[in-house]
């Protein structure tokens, strides 16, 4: 091969390589803007001026569907939990409708298999009594991240005999229920 040859498959090699940096920043570190919020707000809250900020993250870290306009969701209702820190994504305000009779409870870390939106679960809990079946429900929405949130779709009249039995067990547990039933 001669020494032209050489030099040009080397600048050709150089120049794929620098497009590939170039290329590996704009999808990996490029700094966007993002909505995150700084309060918690729960389901059938209006997100408010004063409940979120700008931030600028990389676009690697940045969240699917992650709101990139804080004016475009003030007064908006969210339809999931977002805590305090959180990125807010479109899809808590695409949260699916629950009848009128139904309510939602908040659930953290509860002993389960991974469950999805829509699965239907039997809620066990342990008392000083012993174990208790509270019912069967619905997921309404997973959160994952350093601890499980799940937000379960109750019946109303039933809501304060789970947030009781909810507050004092020692332990809750989550059966999915067969599939087909």
């Amino acid at each position: 091969m001669k020494a032209k040859t050489r030099l040009l498959l080397a600048v050709l090699a150089a120049l794929l390589s620098a497009g590939s940096l170039v290329a590996a920043y704009y999808f990996t570190f490029k700094p966007v803007q993002i909505v995150v919020a700084t309060k918690d707000f729960m389901p059938g809250d209006q997100i408010t001026p004063d409940g979120v900020q700008m931030k600028t993250v990389s676009i690697g870290d940045a969240s699917p569907g992650a709101v990139t306009s804080a004016d475009a969701i003030i007064g908006k209702t969210v339809g999931l939990p977002v805590l305090a820190g959180q990125q807010i994504v479109s899809r808590v305000f695409t949260a699916i409708d629950i009848d009128p009779d139904q309510t939602l409870i908040v659930l953290k870390n509860p002993v389960s298999p991974l469950l999805s939106v829509g699965q239907k679960v039997s809620v066990v809990v342990i008392l000083q009594e012993g174990p208790m079946t509270l019912g069967t429900v619905e997921v309404y929405s997973v959160q994952r991240g350093d601890e499980v949130t799940y937000l379960l779709s109750i019946p109303q009249d039933e809501a304060a005999r789970y947030a009781y039995a909810l507050s004092t067990t020692k332990q809750v547990y989550l059966f999915p229920e067969k599939i087909g039933k």
